[in-house]
């Protein structure tokens, strides 16, 4: 073996075992922060189950439930309420106003009556004085007739001062009643069947999000057997490290083979250099070529689990809508304004059924005032029926008086009819009053209350709940992004392995070279086996080649032979296994 092949080959294989020592370590370093990415990205992803079934949980709890059922019943009034509005009242009132401005109406001629009574009251002391019988007097009759005209007027000003004031107040009411329903009628039905929808879809979404766990728990064992291939795949790092080593060592011996001891014929070393060159070269270049198919297998995991991570989030953000809890932010916005408008209307009742209250107590005042009235009109029938009889004991000359108390008979008639009718109105506003004031102070008006009780807790347990989901979601959202970077970021991490499988087969291409330099003979394999077996003994376990031969498949089977002659494969393997 000449000087000039001996440097050349010292040159090749210092560059040879440079570029190992650097690929070995390079791969360490390379494959380490993959592996560590990856399981920083497992964790990633045992958060991210674990926020799922968080929220998962959420829409199964307790307070979650009631608070479905308390927007349930609370809907029911509200939708009741939106369908009639305040019609009922309203027409009510309605019915109280023409009620108390048809009494108005009687009340004014009744007061004529009064007025009349009191010219029949003149009358009769002027008939009265003409008279010259001085056994009949009629001077009790005439006081008494101014008497009970004056009472009548008095009851009758009250009467209607309290009237006036009644009539007001009830049309006040109407049109406070009418004004609410106008502005606000159509929006609560309007809202009602919103919350409503938004309910439905509240139940829909939790059936959604049992499906979506469902789903999201397949899938997630799925990504796990992903991971496990992952990190089986990145074994190929540590194997590669040891193959290279191994070719090292390989290389060692072969610095040692090209140094002949003084017995050996230097054709033959070189004939044994150049298999054990042969054999190393097949090896990395297999190691290589399973290299670059590993990391291959990596990258699709990684990219897989990345898109899975992804899409598991984005059916997260569909499930539970979005990451700020704005299904359940804009629920509770709805609630809370059926919960005002529910509140303006409860008001609206108080205000009114203080009203009616104040209604009745005012009827059943003129009420007292019309019995008074109807005292009077008796009183004055009695004194006319008493006038006519003295009247017509006088004769002709009681005549033109008997005419009078005739006149105060028909006033009486009229008081009493007019009185009735008062009488009846009073009792058509009573008996509205009081159902107004029932319907507003009791049925209604709790109904009312409990409904906005229930929205005001359920609004509540809505605003909670929501707050949790924007957290969990957003800490889905945090978590997702993390792990899509680190599996991406692994896939460029181990992308940097083509640049180390060429260095192996630039390598390999060198000891190829070594091999291509030197023929060998095939019939000479049996010597030259003993030949290397002799320079190997006590520097090189040939059973550590047999078992990494046998691991990784013999590299010489696969790779394709070079435009020489070379030994068969069986030939090698008789050589050196």
């Amino acid at each position: 073996m000449t000087n000039a092949f001996v440097t050349g080959f010292d040159r090749q294989t210092a560059h040879a075992f440079a570029e190992l020592s650097g690929v070995a370590d390079g791969l360490e370093a390379v494959f380490l922060d993959a592996g560590s990415g990856l399981g920083e990205a497992v964790t990633c992803w045992d958060t991210i189950a674990q926020t799922f079934t968080a929220l998962t949980a959420q829409f199964e709890r307790t307070d979650m439930r009631a608070c479905i059922d308390d927007l349930t019943a609370a809907l029911a009034v509200a939708a009741e309420l939106g369908a009639t509005g305040q019609g009922d009242t309203v027409t009510r009132l309605s019915g109280l106003e023409g009620a108390l401005t048809a009494m108005a109406s009687r009340l004014v001629r009744l007061s004529r009556t009064v007025a009349e009574v009191k010219l029949v009251a003149l009358n009769a002391k002027v008939e009265a004085a003409h008279l010259d019988d001085r056994s009949t007097d009629f001077s009790v009759f005439t006081r008494e007739i101014d008497r009970l005209a004056a009472d009548a007027a008095r009851e009758l000003a009250v009467l209607s001062t309290e009237l006036h004031a009644l009539t007001a107040d009830t049309s006040e009411a109407r049109q406070a009643q009418a004004g609410f329903a106008e502005r606000h009628g159509g929006a609560l039905l309007s809202l009602t069947h919103r919350l409503d929808d938004s309910l439905h879809t509240l139940n829909e979404q939790r059936r959604q999000v049992a499906e979506a766990a469902a789903s999201i728990g397949r899938r997630s064992r799925l990504a796990g057997d992903k991971v496990g291939q992952a990190v089986m795949a990145l074994q190929i790092g540590d194997i590669t490290r040891q193959r290279t080593e191994h070719v090292a060592e390989a290389m060692t011996v072969l610095g040692g083979l090209c140094v002949p001891p003084p017995d050996v014929p230097a054709a033959d070393t070189a004939q044994a250099v150049s298999l054990v060159a042969s054999l190393q070269a097949h090896q990395l270049e297999q190691t290589a070529a399973d290299l670059l198919e590993q990391v291959g297998q990596v990258s699709i995991s990684l990219a897989d689990l990345a898109g899975e991570t992804e899409a598991i989030t984005s059916l997260g953000r569909d499930s539970f809508g979005g990451g700020d809890g704005s299904f359940l932010t804009d629920l509770g916005r709805e609630i809370g304004q059926v919960e005002r408008l529910l509140e303006e209307y409860a008001t609206a009742l108080t205000r009114t059924g203080g009203t009616m209250n104040s209604v009745c107590t005012a009827v059943a005042t003129m009420v007292a005032h019309v019995e008074a009235i109807h005292s009077i009109e008796a009183d004055l029938k009695i004194m006319a029926l008493n006038a006519s009889f003295k009247c017509s004991r006088l004769g002709d000359r009681g005549r033109t008086l008997s005419v009078v108390a005739q006149s105060l008979r028909q006033l009486a008639t009229r008081t009493e009819e007019d009185a009735e009718t008062l009488m009846s109105g009073l009792q058509t506003a009573q008996a509205l009053a009081e159902i107004l004031a029932d319907n507003h102070n009791g049925h209604d008006g709790e109904a009312i209350g409990l409904a906005v009780a229930r929205l005001r807790e359920a609004t509540e347990r809505l605003s909670a709940i929501g707050a949790e989901q924007a957290a969990a979601l957003n800490v889905l959202e945090t978590d997702s992004h993390r792990a899509q970077m680190l599996l991406r970021g692994g896939c460029e991490h181990i992308a940097v392995s083509d640049g180390f499988a060429r260095r192996l087969r630039n390598v390999a291409q060198g000891l190829n070279d070594i091999a291509a330099s030197t023929p060998i003979d095939t019939s000479r394999i049996e010597e030259l086996k003993n030949l290397v077996l002799s320079r190997l003994s006590g520097n090189y376990t040939m059973a550590s080649e047999r078992a990494l031969h046998d691991l990784f498949g013999a590299a010489a089977a696969t790779a394709d032979a070079p435009p020489r002659t070379e030994p068969t494969e069986t030939e090698i393997d008789d050589l050196l296994f």
